[in-house]
């Protein structure tokens, strides 16, 4: 198994609620970070033990698995109550176990973009706040930012 067939599985099992399967994925000292909210989650059981506790009503869906030299790296999305969660989760993987995780969490719509930077980006839903501008196309040619 690939370190990113690796990852696919695992994230696969915790969608099922195998945490069974989903543990023995894990090397026993294996240490989760989650740098946004400064935690650490240390050895395979707290990881599952966490993922176990989220309350339920979720659905991941994997968008992204690809190898690193050392483990692989994934790109989900969790739906659960109208919300979107996204994950940016980096494995390293030794002896077919995941032995580290740094994951990056962040709730879809969560922050708005700051003032200097609006002028430049478009949401995929449209306006973000009425300070965003939307990009409004040419009948040829380009995309121009415009005011609304």
């Amino acid at each position: 198994m690939t370190s990113a067939d690796l990852v696919r599985a695992l994230w696969e099992r915790i969608e099922a609620r195998d945490w069974s399967g989903a543990r023995a994925l894990l090397a026993d000292d294996m240490v989760c970070r989650w740098p946004h909210s400064d935690e650490r989650f240390e050895g395979g059981d707290a990881f599952i033990a966490m993922n176990r506790a989220y309350p339920e009503g979720w659905r991941i869906t994997i968008l992204d698995v690809a190898a690193l030299p050392q483990g692989a790296v994934s790109r989900i999305r969790v739906d659960q109550a109208g919300q979107a969660f996204h994950a940016a989760s980096f494995f390293t993987v030794r002896d077919d176990l995941v032995h580290e995780a740094i994951e990056y969490w962040v709730t879809a719509g969560s922050e708005e973009p700051p003032e200097w930077r609006v002028r430049f980006s478009r949401s995929r839903s449209g306006l973000c706040s009425s300070r965003r501008p939307q990009l409004r196309a040419r009948s040829r040619g380009p995309f121009r930012i415009t005011r609304v």
